[in-house]
């Protein structure tokens, strides 16, 4: 879990790295003291309850409270909150809402806010790659990516709907997956985990993509890729919900519904067309631009 805070936390220090600052980079895990994250070593170790006397420090996870917040910053150092939902709203010197559709989230404790579209983060493969232009006349290969979070329970059923649709066929990225997890199925191919680059070469191959409406839904509304969003958890509604509001989707969609899968059902039909899936791709593309991070790293750079 929680593989959409730290890449865009990789990609925010990868580009401070770059302007020539210091950047101190620290992951909670409770069964590592190293993780490899992009053929680099990052330490794992509490930094709640120890974080590191940095000059300003961004915190961008859901395990931290108030208390964490208001100790950091009873030191006088620069504080920047990363949220996704409005889970808190503390006192801090800037405050970032980096999703679709939550220009409208207000914060009354932070000094300034960073909130909707224009500041959403993408990785640099992501941001390097071309965008989708070819749809094809036959709805045949689907991606099903589930993000960072763990639907272990899920997966008989989801190989049932699979199967189901046999005309199909589908590639379920779920990153905290092992390599025996693969089904003798003929039309399911499980993969654990993708550099930002194959992602994109995955995401571009497929003709339409099931999602988890986190990080993903940046991804292939940058690409241009046609895509089914559906809510795992509370923060990612607020994303269903915009796409509802701007016409690119005709249902909320929750995975807790029992009705989860006859609903995927209903908006893959809408999106068997090619011409379909192609003004999908020409509506999302004017949703995200690539310069997201470069504009949060300017208010950071104001603030240090």
């Amino acid at each position: 879990m929680g593989f959409g805070h730290l890449s865009r936390m990789a990609v925010l220090r990868k580009i401070l790295t770059d302007r020539g600052v210091s950047v101190d980079l620290r992951v909670k895990l409770d069964t590592t003291t190293e993780l490899d994250w992009d053929g680099q070593m990052i330490p794992c170790d509490d930094w709640i309850k120890n974080w590191p006397k940095n000059n300003l420090i961004i915190v961008d996870s859901y395990r931290v409270g108030l208390d964490c917040l208001a100790g950091i910053r009873a030191q006088n150092l620069k504080l920047i909150y990363m949220d996704d939902f409005g889970r808190l709203d503390p006192p801090c010197d800037l405050i970032i809402n980096a999703n679709l559709g939550t220009e409208s989230f207000l914060y009354k404790n932070a000094d300034e806010s960073l909130v909707g579209s224009s500041f959403v983060i993408l990785q640099e493969g992501i941001r390097k790659s071309q965008k989708k232009v070819n749809h094809k006349d036959r709805l045949h290969k689907i991606l099903i990516s589930m993000g960072g979070s763990e639907v272990q329970p899920l997966f008989d059923s989801l190989k049932d709907f699979c199967d189901k649709h046999s005309k199909f066929e589908f590639k379920i990225l779920a990153p905290w997956l092992s390599k025996e997890s693969n089904p003798n199925s003929k039309n399911i191919e499980f993969i654990s985990q993708l550099s930002a680059e194959k992602l994109a070469i995955l995401m571009l191959e497929s003709d339409l993509v099931l999602t988890a409406a986190g990080q993903t839904t940046h991804e292939l509304a940058y690409l241009a890729v046609p895509f089914i969003a559906f809510a795992i958890s509370k923060d990612q509604e607020p994303k269903v919900d915009f796409l509802l509001k701007c016409g690119l989707q005709s249902k909320r969609i929750q995975i807790a519904s029992r009705e989860f899968f006859e609903d995927l059902d209903q908006a893959i039909s809408l999106l068997t067309s090619a011409d379909a899936r192609k003004n999908f791709g020409r509506q999302s593309l004017s949703l995200i631009d690539d310069r997201g991070a470069e504009r949060i790293v300017d208010h950071i750079l104001k603030l240090s």
